[in-house]
């Protein structure tokens, strides 16, 4: 009895050590699609051998869900392949098989894991056996777990390199399936550039505070609220002295200027809305005169002596506001409005330089944060779609900046904070590449967002331009804060108020608010408007934007 138990103990040892692999190894080169390229060998096994491959189709007992698309297999040694397994023979005088495999692996990735298996299955033990996986450059591994037949193994923990990684496995038993789970990223290794594009931007709104402080801060002084604008500034040079250049906007409110002075009014109809001329222009406005020629005028009449001197004119009664083209005239308006000599009426000339210098610096730090990425990623492909990300993001957000008063950001306060989230959000996630790029691309666009709203506030008033701001400052003030009572007082001073004041509306842009603020204090009907329906104070502001508009969409250059 004890002969043959030792008998069977000889044979049980025997066994193990003529079908055991004494070294086996595995090399796995996987690129950022999933694309895998692995190499099993197999050192002095015995005369046979069965290796499964990735089965093409969903992973069986996969623990994600993975699918595989088998693309290759291949051997050093003669095979016959089977449901997925590489049968080899007569391995007697062989030293080393060698198996390459290739395949692709798709999943769903909901939690920025991966999985990926080593083998599949190979019908012997291993003593030993070395792996090492290497992904694509510019990417690193973290967070590594080890899977032994489904099941994770905390035993082996591999060594992980930036972009490789090594483990040693040892007695692992026949058609063992061994995997690993894993996290990967682009490298974080914080360059020289990554912490410029922290540090440059927060340097860069810091020196542009100090310009805007010493350059662009205008004097600060109690400001009192006043019934009427400054009687020495026309229309035109509010809008001047408010943006230091005027649009097309600013010389389009001439219009309701001229009505509410008598020399036209607007009459709606069902189908139309036209400009009657009252009397001809007789105000000493240059800009005023222009724009009435422009609306109403038909041609110079007279001797040839008046048509050469421009002496005569000749006007139509009406015109609908859909056929009045003045784009010309706008721009006669504006190249003699925005001349750099009147810029300088009501600014400091010695600070514009400062201006452009806080833009340039905003333009920097914005290619800056913007293409770090991408220079990581290394495809000239990603580089082009950087700078277009970067002009867009500029163009939007100096285009934003420039349409909001934030001296008064409380009327704008929620599309400002909606509209600054959304960008921050869309642009993080465009990249989706690593947590220093997104964290440096939040901090940076904040810091360029800065700089744009100081550099929307240079330059800076002289003394003559602070002094008739502060006193336009008294009337916005009383249209924007007045109470009920006072409105009703200057309302009882002038019936018409609000429709003779309505073109400085527009000019400060809060049409929408002030024109909220007066609606349940007026109670006269606008003499200068004519409407084939009764008379309704939120309806005629709805017309006089639609006259805007369609006169803003009529004289656009094409």
């Amino acid at each position: 009895m004890k002969k043959m138990m030792l008998f069977f103990l000889m044979l049980f040892i025997d066994m193990n050590i003529v079908f055991a692999i004494d070294n086996a190894k595995v090399v796995m080169v996987i690129n950022d699609q999933n694309h895998i390229n692995k190499q099993i060998i197999i050192d002095n096994t015995d005369n046979q051998l069965a290796v499964r491959v990735p089965m093409s189709g969903k992973m069986p007992g996969s623990l994600f869900g993975y699918h595989v698309n088998l693309d290759n297999v291949n051997s050093n040694i003669k095979y016959n392949m089977r449901d997925n397994t590489i049968f080899l023979d007569n391995l007697v005088d062989q030293e080393r098989v060698v198996i390459n495999s290739e395949y692709d692996i798709s999943y769903k990735q909901n939690d920025s894991y991966e999985y990926f298996e080593i083998i599949e299955g190979i019908d012997k033990n291993i003593e030993s056996l070395i792996v090492q996986i290497v992904f694509e450059q510019g990417y690193e591994a973290e967070d590594l777990t080890v899977f032994i037949n489904g099941k994770e193994n905390r035993k082996y923990k591999g060594f992980v390199n930036d972009n490789t990684i090594s483990i040693k496995f040892t007695d692992l038993r026949s058609n063992d399936v061994v995997g690993f789970r894993v996290k990967r990223s682009v490298k974080s290794s914080v360059s020289l550039l990554t912490i410029f594009s922290f540090v440059f931007p927060v340097v860069c709104l810091g020196f542009s505070y100090a310009l805007w402080y010493y350059y662009g801060k205008d004097r600060r002084k109690e400001i009192e609220k006043r019934m009427n604008p400054v009687r020495q500034l026309s229309l035109i040079e509010v809008a001047r002295l408010y943006n230091e250049e005027i649009n097309r906007k600013d010389i389009i409110s001439l219009i309701f200027s001229l009505c509410s002075k008598g020399f036209m009014q607007i009459e709606e109809t069902k189908d139309d809305i036209r400009f009657v001329r009252l009397r001809n222009y007789t105000g000493h406005s240059y800009s005023e005169g222009l724009i009435f020629d422009a609306i109403f005028m038909k041609t110079f009449v007279g001797t040839f002596e008046e048509v050469i001197n421009k002496k005569k004119k000749e006007y139509c009664t009406d015109i609908s506001v859909k056929d009045v083209k003045i784009i010309r005239t706008m721009d006669r308006i504006l190249a003699n409005e925005n001349m750099e000599k009147k810029k300088y009426e009501y600014f400091e000339r010695d600070t514009s330089s400062k201006k452009n210098m806080i833009i340039s610096m905003a333009i920097i730090c914005l290619v800056l944060i913007t293409i770090n990425p991408f220079i990581a990623v290394n495809n000239s492909l990603f580089l082009l779609l950087a700078l277009l990300i970067e002009f867009i993001s500029f163009y939007v957000i100096n285009k934003f900046i420039a349409l909001i008063d934030f001296n008064r950001i409380r009327n704008y306060l929620v599309p400002v904070i909606l509209t600054i989230i959304l960008l921050l959000l869309i642009f993080a996630f465009i990249f989706g590449t690593n947590s220093i790029y997104e964290i440096a691309y939040l901090f940076g666009i904040v810091c360029v967002i800065g700089m744009l709203i100081l550099a929307k506030y240079m330059p800076k008033r002289n003394a003559y331009g602070d002094k008739l701001y502060h006193n336009m400052e008294g009337f916005r003030k009383l249209l924007e804060e007045g109470t009920k009572e006072e409105y009703l007082s200057v309302l009882n001073t002038n019936e018409n108020y609000y429709y003779d004041i309505l073109s400085y509306i527009y000019i400060f842009g809060d049409k929408d608010y002030v024109s909220k603020r007066f609606k349940n204090v007026v109670k006269k009907e606008c003499e200068w408007f004519k409407s084939y329906k009764r008379f309704d104070f939120n309806g005629f502001n709805k017309t006089c934007d639609v006259i805007v508009e369609v006169l803003m969409e009529n004289n656009e250059h094409k």
